[in-house]
Formats: structure tokens, C-alpha cells, sequence
């Protein structure tokens, strides 16, 4: 027996090789998606990844995998996870291992980029762009060199920043010529690369000075990349290791100007993982468009809901976008691309959750998202390539070379065999989630016309229905029909002339849940087909290609803002001194819910970026936080901190600030730095940091917003005197106005910026904070 098993593994070698070129070919689980499989417990799961990430030689075998993964969300869910759990012994584990500058295996404690450390003096290559850091006497595989490495990621910067126009990721201060940070090193097989905000040139800045707003989260990072794109990915079917590195430095690059948006900071309004992972997998296209490392990873799971996305693959979801996206051209700048980038700059402002931001951002193109989503259905269902009578928005620029590395078209989640028949009973209906789903269903094409009738069986939901079929130079679509709740909708459609069985396209656009949904519920459905009624005239032959004319427009209309006198979700905040610690008082309204967040500013008279040292997510009530630091690898210091209280509930969410000072292992309140938004003359005016100057000299940066048109002057006084002042003239409202105020000629205590509004027909506004210059 022994002997027949190699012979036998080559037959069934050779057998798989000799499959039919229809059969879908089903791509191996990447490492993390093994772990999470094997169903180990929290504290065994999060070792393994951590494993995984930064020590491949203790990872099992049974976890080893060479199918591509990036370790960004990873990273970010590690750290997140990792200070929770009650394992100590896993828990001390795995913070000793993501610690920057741990000792790594034979090497000395260096420079680093979260967990991939190379020694204490590795080489350095400048870019135009980039400071890239690498091994002694490096090697890279498959032919590539240094200057590969550089242009690729040169191109990413030019592709996204230059020509897209997304604002820049901060620099960390200290980088080596001002430039963003990058270390190439093994990473292991199926790791392409991470981006993490912590190194020795990453971290918290509070606010990203590229934008035109202002953040308190925003991290400057940097970016891990594997030095062999060659060996150990074997698995993939699509490109060279040239193409793997392009893809990974459009994708991880993405990841950069998220965290320099504050959109990758824990919080509410951090997108799931099919929006982070998704679009950076489309970006990929975006930059480098003959990269194609994206179609080893088709198809997405079509079933599962876009707002509640945890089936499939994130990185396979890029397909939507592409959908939602090509119709507006793609690989340049213009409607498609600024559409993605409205989403980023929307959740960095905080403006909406992802759902809401989505909606909005699509809206501008001109287009619903919800008849962008169903022409995408539409388009998916027969993945045809552009061109003749295949025209946007229902198909795809490479549909075929999707449909040759899958190694079939879609499959539809049902059908139709013969007319009277249905898909779904009374006692048994279909369901369809909500928040974006579709459903295909194969309909009768050999009996004529038919009529389809979809029976809404729920309470809510809004279906939308179409009937499609090829011709074989062209789709053929049906007008669609909206399903508004507890109704239903009926489309005929006539098969003759289709080259395919005709298919019903049903999307589901209702969207409970919230901005951004934790669950998604389900719809209940009935499609059946039945003959047409009457005998109709014969209809006439359809053009070719037929004239589509496309559905109108619905804007996106945001939740509408609670009056100014109820709109407050936070009716006090405040935070005082209790023995060692601080006591967290806050009254919420409306069922509101209220996340804090405490961050260091300064470090004895050194000046900091913003350092979250302790969060506490989804409060009720005023509590006593005891002083000590809940974020992995960070501790609380002497020196000036603030604490920010966030109130959310289903109409928006409200932010105030207090700044605090530790000294001698006590804090003491502080003057504000920060004041409430209102529906006022003064909508918003708040200083970046309670500190300014130190060691550094930092700059205070000050922004506000107004409520309605004003003249308005800066004064920022010392011991109550004027030293200086900025007229700033007619300002217009709704816009952030930002002002810098240099550290050198001041001394070091308090200083008062006073912000004075003048308005026509209404006496002056006077509003004052103040900072610490250090």
C-alpha cells in the first residue's frame, strides 16, 4: 500500500489538471482563514495569527498556507483584541511579540515597522517618496531589485495622491528626509505586506495637516513589504512577482491614506472589512491596471449583505466596487474613482457611518446607489466582457479573464424549471438580507412569454426586480420593477431570440440596522413564473444592441439633523480628579450611547501626536476610570493629556473635549481647549492639542467653523495681553477655517487664543481657549 500512495497522488494529480476548463477552480484558504476554521478559542486564535504575522516558524503546519493575505486588518485587530483577553499567558505573549523593538529571533532590538524588524543596520534607499529601509546583502526573488521596489511604490504615490488628488498620509516627525517609511524584509509565503501605525516612524499625530480638516485620530504609519513575491505563492494562478509587488503597493498604500484619514481608529465609524480590504484590492486595478493579482481572488459571496458583509473573502468584494465604479471609467481620475475617495474623506470627517457615507458619496455621481447596485447584479450575473453590444453599465472591462481564472461564470442561487412553477413557497419562502444583497433565479426559456411575479412575503425590504437574458451580441433587459414593502411586482419578458435561459435579478436596497448595521436582517420572497395572461401581439423583434435608457435619479437624501434645541445628544460632560484616576461624568440624551477616549499630548515638556492610551466603547452612565492605560504598549505619563466624549444615537453623534494634566501620578483639570459645536454663530472652535511649543517647538493649530457669515479675529494673549493678532475678514459658513500659530516667541504657560466674530445686525461674539506652551 505504501508503495501504490505516490502513484496514486499523481493520478489524482493529473486528474485535477485534466479537469473540464468549466469547473470552478476553488481557491485555497489563505493562513488566517485555516485558523479561523479550525475553531480554537479567542486567546489560541489570536497566538496563531500573531504567529502568522511575526513568527512563521511557530505557526503549525496545518495553518501554513501560500494563497495571498495582507496583514493590515490583522495587525489592527490584534491590537485591539490582544490587552482584552483573559488568558495572561497568551496575552503577555502576544504584546511581548507586537511590541515594536522586541528582540527578534537572532537579532538585536532595531529600527522597526510594527512587527518586521531587520537588524540594526539595514541598508536605506530614497525615493522620491519614500525612505525604504532593507536587509544587509538583501536578495530579492524573482528578478526584482531595490529600484523595482522603489519605482512600484513611487507609482502607487503619483497613481493616488498626484493624479486622485487623496490628501497625503502624515509623517511620522523624525522620519529620515521627511518621507514616508517603508522596511522590506522575509515575510513568509501567501504574506504580501502590512500597514501599521506603530514604529519607530509611526504613530498617533492627532490631525493630518494634508487635509483640509481637522482629526484627532489620524496616524502616520508605515508600510511592511515581503521580499520574495516568487516562492511560496505557487497557489496563485495570475502574475509575475513584479505584478504581486505593483498590486501590493497600490493596496497597502490605500491602507496608508486610511490611517491618515482616522478612518482605521476603532471607532464607530470605522468602515468592515469588505469597504477597508475591497477597495484597497480595487485601487490595485486602479494604479497599476496589468497587475490583475486581484482575479486570483474571485468570486465574492454575492448572497451576503454589503452593509453586514462576514462571508467570503474581503478581498474578493472588490468585484462590487468594480461594478459600482467601471460605468464611470476606470485606471483614471474622474466620477468613478472620486466616488471611492468621497467615501474615505466622508468617514474621515465623521460625517455619517459607512452606509450613510456610501449613499452620499455615489449620489454625486449622478446615480442612486441602489440602481448602481442592481445594474452591477445585472452585470455580474452573465460577467460579460465590454464590447459590441455588451455595454456598461452591464459588463465588465476583463469579465473574461475573471471567468478564466474562476473557472466558470456566476451560478444563479436557484431557478425556474417550467412555467407555473416558483422559487420559494408561502409556507417557505426565500429570503434575500438586506442592506445590498442580490439573488439570481433561472426562469423558464423554451415555453414563451413569460410573466414573473415576485411576492413580497415580509414587512419590510425593498426588492427591486429585472428579468435578463444574452442574445449572444447583447443583454436583453426587462424594465425593472421596485418592490416597496409588503407589496409585490410582475415583469414580463419575452425569450425568444436568447441564447441563454432568460434570469431574474432581485436586489434587496432596504436598509435597517443603522449606519453601520452589526446584523443584517432577512426578506421573504416568492418569485414565480407563469404564462402570460393574454395572447399579446407578437412583440417586435428587440434592437441590437437594445437602447437602454436608464432609470431616474434618486438623491441621496442624509437623516435629517434634530432641531438645535433637541439635536444635543450629550446634556453634560465633564471629567474630575478621583484619588489616582478620573472621574468620567457625562449625561446622555435620546438613548444616545457614549464612547471615551483619553490621549496623551505631551510627555513631561515633550509634545506628542495625540497617543490613545485608553478607550471605553458604548457607555451609559458615569464611571471612574482608575489612571491605567487599556491600549496595547502604551502607558499613561506624566504630562498633559484630553479626554474626548463621543455621544452616537440614530440621528448622528456629538463630541466634547476636556484637557487634563498628570503630575506626580495625579491629574488636575485644565482650562478648555475644545468648545461644543452649536447651532450658533460659532458652530465649532476647538485648538488641536491643550499644548503647544515643548522640545519640538510643535505649532498650536486652531480651526473653527461658523454658523453664519462673519468677520472674524484671532487673538492670542499672554497674561491677559495682546501679542498678537490675525484678521481673518468675511468669513462664509459650513467651512473649516484653520490658523497656525507659531511656538518660538512665546513663553513657556498659559496662553488665551480669544476668537472675536463680528456680524451685521448683531452684537460681536467673543469666544476664548487656552493651550500650554511648553
Amino acid at each position: 500500500m505504501q508503495r501504490c500512495l505516490p502513484i496514486l497522488i499523481a493520478l489524482l494529480a493529473i486528474l485535477a489538471f485534466a479537469a473540464p476548463s468549466g469547473a470552478a477552480v476553488l481557491p485555497q484558504p489563505s493562513t488566517p482563514q485555516l485558523i479561523e476554521r479550525a475553531q480554537l478559542g479567542k486567546a489560541e486564535t489570536l497566538r496563531m495569527l500573531t504567529y502568522a504575522i511575526a513568527r512563521p516558524d511557530r505557526l503549525p503546519q496545518r495553518f501554513r498556507s501560500d494563497a495571498r493575505w495582507d496583514g493590515t486588518l490583522h495587525l489592527h485587530r490584534l491590537r485591539a483584541e490582544a490587552p482584552k483577553l483573559r488568558d495572561a499567558a497568551a496575552r503577555r505573549e502576544i504584546l511581548g511579540i507586537l511590541e515594536p523593538g522586541q528582540q527578534r529571533i537572532n537579532e538585536e532590538p532595531s529600527l522597526n515597522c510594527s512587527v518586521l524588524s531587520l537588524g540594526p543596520n539595514p541598508q536605506a534607499y530614497e525615493s522620491e517618496y519614500f525612505y525604504i529601509e532593507y536587509p544587509d546583502n538583501a536578495v530579492f526573488a524573482g528578478g526584482l531589485t531595490i529600484e523595482d521596489y522603489a519605482e512600484s511604490l513611487d507609482g502607487a504615490w503619483e497613481k493616488e495622491i498626484n493624479e486622485f488628488g487623496y490628501a497625503a498620509p502624515p509623517i511620522f516627525p523624525g522620519t529620515p528626509a521627511g518621507k514616508y517609511n517603508v522596511r522590506v524584509g522575509p515575510l513568509g509565503a501567501g504574506l504580501y505586506g502590512f500597514v501599521d501605525d506603530m514604529g519607530t516612524y509611526a504613530g498617533e499625530v492627532g490631525d493630518n495637516p494634508n487635509t483640509a480638516w481637522t482629526e484627532d485620530d489620524a496616524a502616520a504609519s508605515c508600510m511592511g513589504l515581503n521580499s520574495d513575491y516568487e516562492n511560496g505563492f505557487e497557489q496563485l494562478t495570475v502574475g509575475t512577482a513584479r505584478q504581486r509587488l505593483d498590486a501590493t503597493t497600490a493596496h497597502e498604500f490605500l491602507h496608508s491614506i486610511q490611517y491618515g484619514y482616522g478612518a482605521l481608529d476603532f471607532g464607530d465609524h470605522e468602515p468592515d472589512s469588505n469597504f477597508v480590504e475591497g477597495m484597497a484590492t480595487w485601487m490595485e486595478d486602479e494604479a497599476y491596471d496589468s497587475a490583475d493579482d486581484s482575479h486570483n481572488y474571485l468570486y465574492p459571496e454575492f448572497r451576503d449583505s454589503m452593509g453586514e458583509h462576514d462571508q467570503g473573502s474581503e478581498y474578493s468584494y472588490f468585484l462590487t466596487w468594480r461594478g459600482l465604479t467601471e460605468r464611470f471609467g476606470a485606471s483614471a481620475p474622474g466620477v468613478g474613482e472620486d466616488f471611492i475617495q468621497r467615501f474615505w474623506e466622508t468617514i474621515s470627517r465623521e460625517e455619517f457611518g459607512q452606509m450613510d457615507a456610501l449613499e452620499n458619496a455615489y449620489s454625486q455621481t449622478g446615480v442612486a446607489l441602489a440602481t448602481g447596485y442592481h445594474d452591477y447584479a445585472i452585470a455580474a450575473r452573465f460577467l460579460k466582457a465590454c464590447g459590441g453590444g455588451y455595454v456598461l453599465p452591464f459588463c465588465f472591462e476583463e469579465a473574461d479573464a475573471y471567468a478564466d481564472v474562476a473557472g466558470e461564470r456566476p451560478e444563479p442561487d436557484g431557478s425556474i424549471d417550467a412555467l407555473g412553477g416558483s422559487y420559494g413557497n408561502v409556507g417557505e419562502p426565500v429570503e434575500i438580507e438586506d442592506n445590498y444583497t442580490l439573488n439570481w433565479v433561472d426562469l423558464p426559456g423554451d415555453a414563451g412569454p413569460i410573466e414573473a411575479v415576485l411576492d413580497h412575503r415580509g414587512n419590510d425590504g425593498r426588492l427591486r426586480l429585472s428579468i435578463i437574458c444574452d442574445t449572444g451580441s447583447g443583454l436583453r433587459i426587462s424594465p425593472r420593477v421596485p418592490a416597496l414593502p409588503s407589496e409585490g411586482g410582475n415583469v414580463r419578458f419575452d425569450p425568444a431570440g436568447c441564447q441563454s435561459r432568460p434570469s431574474a435579478v432581485i436586489t434587496n436596497e432596504h436598509r435597517p440596522g443603522g449606519h453601520n448595521p452589526e446584523d443584517s436582517t432577512f426578506t421573504p420572497y416568492v418569485l414565480t413564473a407563469r404564462a402570460v395572461p393574454q395572447d399579446p401581439p407578437a412583440p417586435a423583434p428587440p434592437p441590437e444592441p437594445p437602447a437602454i435608457q436608464p432609470p431616474p435619479v434618486t438623491p441621496f437624501v442624509a437623516p435629517p439633523p434634530a432641531p438645535c434645541d433637541a439635536g444635543s445628544r450629550l446634556a453634560s460632560a465633564s471629567v474630575r480628579p478621583s484619588g489616582r484616576g478620573l472621574r468620567m461624568n457625562f449625561v446622555p440624551r435620546g438613548g444616545a450611547r457614549v464612547d471615551i477616549d483619553v490621549f496623551q499630548a505631551s510627555i513631561g515638556r515633550r509634545v506628542i501626536g495625540g497617543r490613545r492610551v485608553a478607550r471605553f466603547r458604548g457607555r451609559e452612565r458615569s464611571f471612574t476610570w482608575d489612571g491605567v492605560a487599556n491600549q496595547a504598549g502604551r502607558r499613561v505619563r506624566n504630562g498633559h493629556l484630553f479626554v474626548r466624549f463621543r455621544a452616537r444615537n440614530a440621528t448622528g453623534s456629538d463630541i466634547r473635549r476636556s484637557a487634563i494634566v498628570r503630575s506626580r501620578g495625579r491629574f488636575l483639570a485644565r482650562p478648555g481647549f475644545s468648545r461644543a459645536e452649536r447651532c450658533a454663530a460659532l458652530a465649532a472652535y476647538k485648538l488641536l492639542r491643550p499644548v503647544f511649543g515643548g522640545r519640538d517647538g510643535r505649532s498650536a493649530s486652531v480651526s473653527y467653523v461658523l454658523g453664519s457669515p462673519a468677520r472674524v479675529t484671532l487673538e492670542v494673549l499672554e497674561g491677559g495681553v495682546v501679542v498678537r493678532r490675525i484678521r481673518r475678514g468675511l468669513q462664509q459658513p459650513a467651512r473649516t477655517y484653520r490658523v497656525i500659530v507659531g511656538a518660538r516667541s512665546f513663553i513657556r504657560g498659559d496662553v488665551t487664543f480669544r476668537l472675536r466674530l463680528e456680524r451685521e445686525g448683531a452684537a460681536p461674539l467673543v469666544a476664548r481657549l487656552v493651550a500650554r506652551r511648553l
